[in-house]
């Protein structure tokens, strides 16, 4: 051993720095950066909320109080329900006829020629315009409120799935027509398969329009549900109430929104191995 050299025993332990373990570990767990991103928030929103009275902008900490006094005293589980009546009749008719009419418009070029401008005109079509037609038509109550939740979430199924079924590859339908797959076994294995993708996030998109129409069709179609709370609160000047009344809808629409991810994995596990491959 020359002199430069220093003996360096084996069974001395080199221990690592325990402070920057943890940090680097609590870094790296899934749920820390949207952890982070909620403290930041509310940070942020509760040094704005000292500028501002009560009246303009209340803090996170009078907003939950509203929030469990909507709970407590102004039976908002009831009014939550009388909305997710409406929501969900027009979101279940919405979704099976927008993914049938984007499969048949995917398929059949006679039938995108046929339908494809009154698709493009209807999508673009602010709804809000359509209320008065849906007063006229359904008149004031609750089959207004599920016509207009129909219409605002039909369209973005309709051309996500027409997406999903034209991105098909060549190879696929050209291997299935090898095959002899009848219309009936092309849709089955190969277009439905490859359009999941594609028709889950038509149906997050629809989800999020429904939401939205719930509370617009509840405030101008039918005074009843959230819309009228919100109405009745924003009356009278009650802005924490508002405030808790627009988180709550916000996190329905999140807890909406992971349920539809979660069914995705269950429906179709290989579309979760195809976006980490």
């Amino acid at each position: 051993m020359s002199a430069r050299e220093t003996p360096f025993p084996a069974n001395v332990h080199v221990e690592k720095p325990r402070g920057r373990w943890r940090l680097g570990a609590l870094l790296a767990q899934p749920w820390f950066p949207t952890v982070a991103a909620l403290l930041l928030f509310g940070v942020v929103w509760q040094t704005l909320s000292f500028f501002y009275p009560p009246l303009l902008l209340p803090g996170p900490v009078a907003t939950f109080t509203a929030l469990w006094n909507l709970f407590a005293h102004d039976n908002l589980p009831r009014t939550f329900l009388t909305s997710i009546q409406s929501l969900l009749i027009g979101l279940g008719l919405a979704i099976p006829s927008g993914i049938l009419l984007g499969f048949l418009a995917g398929v059949s070029r006679p039938v995108e020629k046929s339908i494809g401008p009154f698709l493009d005109a209807l999508y673009v079509t602010p709804k809000i315009m359509l209320i008065p037609l849906f007063i006229i038509w359904f008149g004031i109550g609750t089959e207004a409120r599920i016509a207009y939740i129909f219409v605002v979430s039909y369209f973005p199924l309709v051309v996500n799935t027409f997406a999903g079924v034209r991105s098909m590859r060549d190879e696929f339908t050209e291997t299935g027509r090898a095959f002899l797959a009848g219309p009936l076994d092309m849709f089955r294995h190969i277009y439905l398969p490859g359009s999941v993708p594609f028709i889950i996030a038509g149906v997050r998109l629809a989800l999020g329009h429904a939401i939205v129409g719930m509370i617009t069709a509840e405030m101008f179609l039918a005074i009843v549900g959230l819309g009228f709370m919100v109405v009745n609160f924003g009356n009278r000047l009650e802005t924490p109430k508002v405030l808790a009344l627009a988180l709550f809808v916000s996190l329905f629409g999140v807890a909406a929104t992971e349920l539809v991810k979660w069914s995705e994995q269950r429906v179709a596990p290989w579309t979760r191995r195809q976006k980490w491959s």
